[in-house]
């Protein structure tokens, strides 16, 4: 079973085989994550009709993309063990080791590579990226995201190795500003209670930095699996706690829709005033356009772990089955997520924040949920963090360099949270329209034209340009709109 991954990293799950169920664990931990939280808000924003729509195309679109990416691999994957076969002589799985071991070298040393080894080699593997190490046994470079489109797309690869750290560092800034926010309003809370002034957002901010700084430093993220499963466990918890929160928020209202028969209403709704609420809640909505960024941003962690989690299955006929899979599972989140932003949104009300854990109504269940979320987002970082660092600081001659690197980039991020504090939504907005959108729906297709141009049809290869296409646009429009509507989105 593969040990927990950096939940949407660069770096793929340790390589020592897995199940479809270790699988299943492996996408729902990388894609719900914090930033289901940030969809009340944007449903509110959109309206439920627009919300549902743009998560729609976007869940069809990426899945589209993500099936483009795994046929990537495979075709990687078949075209290894068909060359070490021949290499091999077919005498044995000893040495088609070997010829894979003897690959892995010679591609330590190929283009673009340095004395210590390019990013992704055995070499940098070994030395800079356990959780990356070649697979016991084989000697071959592990298949990623980033390792195909060096395959793929040459010198432009950099756009997606880039365009992930990007991503992940993005995210890394996302959570700097959550914390602060729901340990803000869980301190207000206490402190309105005890007739105490509450302590500054900056303070929870400059403790949340100096808790990372360290973290950052760790070079072996085999460490950081145990901060992983707890960050898991809470995680659940904490969403669990948000819809119970919810539910008995929507009991409070029982009485205003008891005997609601017109002027939209009905009778039932007194029976579950939740749903209720929910029916009432407005189609569309007039910023609708910054939730397009939103619906791709809660898929940052999927489409990088997508292929070190096929890689890591085990068994050929399992590995078969991993796409559909894949589909169903996400399919299955997503209508998760839609079911979670319109119950947690119609509980709420209109003043939804975008870190939904500093909307909580006042009371111990919702101070447990702000305080186990913001202990799962401050053991996250670290996890997501770590991959981007080790692109970022991959010049650094010493550790003692590195360390110091590291600790720049957190304590900049920390500066950059603080002047966005107020603009949450719309740091995710932008992310997922500027970085998220390319590498879910352009890169792959483009890829999936290079590495499969001989078994895939001029449909296929039309579609895969159509659905870059698209994917280009939406960038541009989104990001632009984001943007020059940067008011609109201000909490």
């Amino acid at each position: 079973m593969p040990r927990p991954s950096t939940g949407g990293g660069i770096a793929p799950p340790l390589w020592d085989g897995g199940s479809l169920a270790a699988a299943v664990f492996g996408i729902v931990k990388g894609t719900v994550g914090p930033a289901i939280l940030y969809l009340p808000r944007g449903f509110r924003q959109a309206g439920w009709a627009a919300a549902v729509l743009c998560l729609g195309l976007s869940t069809s679109t990426y899945l589209y993309s993500a099936g483009r990416l795994l046929e990537c691999w495979r075709a990687e994957r078949e075209r290894e063990e068909r060359e070490a076969g021949e290499l091999g002589g077919g005498r044995g799985l000893g040495k088609k080791d070997e010829v894979r071991a003897l690959r892995g070298e010679e591609a330590g040393r190929g283009a673009g590579a340095s004395p210590r080894g390019r990013y992704g080699s055995l070499e940098e593997g070994r030395r800079h990226h356990p959780a990356t190490a070649s697979a016991p046994g084989t000697g071959r470079i592990p298949l990623t995201y980033p390792e195909l489109a060096r395959r793929s797309l040459g010198p432009y690869s950099l756009l997606v190795t880039g365009g992930i750290a990007a991503m992940q560092f993005g995210v890394c800034l996302t959570y700097l500003i959550f914390v602060p926010q729901t340990l803000g309003a869980c301190a207000r809370a206490m402190a309105s209670a005890a007739a105490m002034p509450p302590p500054p957002f900056w303070a929870f901010l400059a403790a949340m930095v100096a808790a990372e700084v360290p973290l950052a430093w760790i070079r072996d993220i085999r460490r950081l699996a145990p901060t992983n499963v707890l960050a898991t466990l809470l995680i659940a918890y904490g969403l669990a706690a948000c819809l119970a929160v919810a539910g008995t928020s929507g009991r409070g209202h029982a009485a205003a829709d008891v005997g609601r028969t017109d002027g939209g209403g009905s009778p039932g709704n007194a029976a579950s005033p939740l749903l209720g609420r929910v029916l009432d809640l407005p189609a569309l909505g007039d910023a609708w356009y910054l939730f397009v960024g939103t619906s791709f941003f809660v898929f940052e962690g999927s489409i990088t772990l997508l292929v070190p989690l096929q890689e890591a299955v085990r068994e050929k006929r399992d590995r078969d089955a991993f796409p559909r899979l894949n589909v169903r599972v996400q399919r299955c989140i997503v209508t998760f997520y839609v079911i979670f932003a319109l119950a947690c949104w119609a509980a709420l009300g209109d003043g939804v924040q975008t870190a939904l854990t500093a909307s909580l109504p006042p009371g111990p269940l919702s101070a447990s949920v702000q305080i186990a979320y913001s202990i799962a987002v401050v053991l996250t970082f670290p996890l997501q963090a770590f991959p981007a660092l080790e692109v970022a600081c991959r010049a650094a001659a010493t550790v003692r360099r590195r360390n110091a690197a590291a600790s720049a980039i957190v304590c900049g991020l920390g500066v950059v949270a603080y002047l966005a504090i107020d603009d949450l939504g719309n740091v995710v907005s932008l992310l997922g329209s500027l970085v998220g959108i390319p590498i879910a729906l352009v890169y792959p297709n483009l890829m999936h034209n290079v590495m499969c141009a001989s078994t895939a049809s001029a449909r296929v290869r039309a579609m895969n340009y159509a659905v870059a296409s698209i994917g280009l646009f939406a960038t541009f429009a989104a990001s632009y709109t984001t943007i020059m509507q940067w008011d609109r989105g201000t909490e």
